[in-house]
């Protein structure tokens, strides 16, 4: 089961902020497992979650408010990510 998707924590962060998300894959089998996002959720227009196809290594950046999730691991080996939340100050 892929976990629940979630977006940006308010108790988190102050309201003065504007963050994104760094998502590094670390450990990941492409289309197997990985992260998965609801294009342009940020947007408040929900669409089919997607599985981004992602290698080790790569980064994908994008706005905290986007819905995104871990995806069922349907492959081989665990999968291992790292996350970081950039906390820029609203302008």
């Amino acid at each position: 089961r892929d976990t629940e998707h979630h977006a940006r924590v308010p108790w988190l962060h102050r309201a003065d902020e504007e963050t994104v998300k760094a998502w590094i894959a670390v450990e990941t089998e492409p289309g197997l497992n990985g992260l998965l996002v609801v294009p342009d959720s940020h947007r408040s227009t929900l669409q089919t979650p997607e599985l981004l196809r992602l290698s080790p290594g790569d980064i994908v950046l994008f706005n905290e408010n986007l819905l995104h999730g871990g995806a069922l691991n349907r492959g081989a080996r665990a999968r291992v990510s790292v996350e970081i939340t950039l906390c820029f100050p609203r302008r």
